[in-house]
């Protein structure tokens, strides 16, 4: 893969925690993220921040 912005590389290290998801998985969620429109992205935040 080629270069991957510190925010986005944060974002991947972040979902690789969760258990049973390894690094491939948690690109694979990362970059669905990023595709996604503003407002998936805030509201995946916001369920986060709630928990």
């Amino acid at each position: 893969m080629g270069f991957v912005p510190p925010p986005v590389e944060k974002l991947i290290e972040a979902f690789a925690r969760f258990p049973g998801i390894g690094k491939k998985t948690a690109q694979r969620m990362a970059f669905y993220v990023l595709k996604s429109d503003n407002q998936y992205a805030v509201q995946l935040a916001e369920a986060v921040m709630d928990v």
